[in-house]
């Protein structure tokens, strides 16, 4: 990478690099932040008096709204950041363990395996603004309110919207252009320097590799967001149409994160399929008049009892076509998809585990 091309990049982004200055993994560091987030939820909760109103009502500070809601949020706070991390560096390694296909030098190698952690400040700043203000806005909006109507500016409540939300819209809009954005060089590398043996594509298994380590990343974003589903048993209710909403933008998430990576092997599958069989119907249209030039013509003294001329090869030929017409241009064998589909559900799923759980620990309460 050039001076001046890193001079518009920046690694990752200012907060994700924190994970490769600090000499820890990526989800014990997440974990820190999650822990320091949630302590500074408390002490802002103990300095405006939400646990001493819980205190007063009686209620355990485990159903305090402000508590739960702080836990969730520290949590998404934790994910995201390591999330990118893992994604970023399992990429790096997956691009490692198919370099003996790939046709480059060490030289361009080692370029492309430092641009998939470098990404336009640009770009980086436009989204950060983007989430940024998006997240604002959210709570400006009666309708985000339960009783429909905003609080005031300097109400605590209101403070802690405004602070949260941006990070968290933030957080989400960077993660995911992040994800598929090093999905797509994932893509591209393998696109440009791929070599496919179309008679053994076992060595596409870091492929596979990417693309579903993406669907675990978003499934396990989701299935951190059921969490709002037991918000209703500190009175909280969560709108059904943010729930689909949050379902099929998972759902989606998880599709493209599994597609996204392998368009470049995909590509380069159909057009070694294509070359291929295109000299292969040419061998077979030779073949093909060549017996035909043969039964017409005198009889070969040595030719075999009941042998026509051009069989072997011409029967040969068309087996090895059959073999090729077979080949899948999509790098996914049947234990892929069906993890594929184990992901999804185990994401969803936990949706359904979240509103079982409710109904029944509400159900406990009332008792």
């Amino acid at each position: 990478m050039s001076e001046a091309q890193a001079g518009r990049t920046a690694p990752v982004a200012r907060t994700f690099a924190l994970f490769e200055r600090v000499a820890v993994t990526p989800g014990w560091l997440g974990l820190w932040i999650g822990v320091s987030w949630f302590g500074l939820c408390l002490v802002y909760a103990l300095a405006v008096g939400w646990i001493e109103e819980a205190t007063r009502a009686g209620l355990p500070l485990w159903r305090s709204e402000h508590f739960a809601l702080s836990l969730i949020f520290s949590l998404l706070f934790a994910y995201l950041p390591a999330a990118v991390v893992y994604g970023v560096r399992g990429a790096v390694s997956d691009l490692r363990a198919l370099r003996p296909a790939l046709r480059c030098g060490d030289t361009e190698f080692a370029a492309r395996q430092r641009a998939f952690a470098h990404f336009d400040r640009r770009t980086l700043t436009l989204l950060t603004a983007a989430g940024l203000a998006f997240g604002l806005c959210l709570p400006f909006l009666d309708s985000f309110w339960r009783l429909g109507q905003q609080p005031p500016l300097g109400d605590p409540e209101m403070i802690w919207s405004i602070v949260n939300l941006p990070i968290l819209a933030w957080l989400v809009i960077l993660s995911g252009y992040l994800q598929l954005a090093v999905g797509q060089r994932f893509s591209a590398t393998t696109q440009k320097w791929l070599e496919i043996d179309l008679l053994d594509l076992g060595n596409l298994a870091p492929v596979a590799r990417q693309s579903l380590r993406g669907v675990i990343l978003v499934m396990g974003f989701t299935a951190l967001l059921s969490l709002m589903l037991l918000l209703p048993l500190i009175g909280y209710h969560v709108p059904w149409g943010l729930i689909v909403s949050i379902l099929t933008g998972g759902v989606a998430l998880a599709i493209a994160a599994l597609l996204v990576p392998v368009q470049g092997v995909h590509h380069r599958i159909a057009e070694a399929k294509r070359a291929e069989l295109a000299r292969i119907r040419s061998a077979v249209r030779r073949a093909s008049r060549a017996r035909l030039e043969g039964l017409e013509g005198p009889d070969d003294p040595q030719r075999g009892e009941g042998q026509e001329p051009g069989d072997a090869s011409l029967s040969d030929l068309l087996l090895y076509e059959q073999r090729i017409v077979s080949v899948s241009t999509w790098p996914f064998d049947v234990p892929t998809l069906l993890r594929f589909g184990l992901y999804v559900a185990l994401g969803l799923g936990s949706w359904l585990g979240a509103a079982v759980v409710e109904r029944w620990f509400g159900a406990l309460l009332d008792s």
